[in-house]
């Protein structure tokens, strides 16, 4: 098992510009600790405390650190679907998004 340890803001995010909060670190640092043990799991707090950026924080680390590249599914719902678009266009520009996956009853408009 591997220990806990504070990881820094990945270098491909934002470019390299320092954008994470210390708060926003340690999440990162919890959830890259998590998943080099071999455990999921999920960041439930109040709206706007960056969850999304935190993701794409990891989603970057696992690339940069243990060349887990991808891919990687994000589930969401529909209606944010093109926040989530924007937000890794915007974080993570280098990184290969690809279309987005509907149900088949969605895509069917049933």
């Amino acid at each position: 098992m591997r220990p806990y340890r504070s990881i820094p803001q990945p270098a491909s995010l934002a470019g390299g510009q320092p954008v994470l909060k210390d708060y926003q670190l340690k999440g990162l640092s919890w959830l890259a600790y998590l998943a080099e043990n071999g455990a999921n799991s999920v960041l439930a707090d109040e709206m706007g405390l960056g969850k999304t950026i935190q993701t794409l924080a990891l989603i970057a680390y696992l690339a940069e650190n243990h060349g887990r590249k991808g891919p990687h599914l994000i589930v969401c719902p529909l209606s944010v679907l093109g926040a989530w678009a924007a937000e890794i266009a915007r974080w993570l520009p280098d990184f290969v998004r690809a279309a987005p996956a509907l149900s088949r009853r969605r895509a069917q408009g049933t």
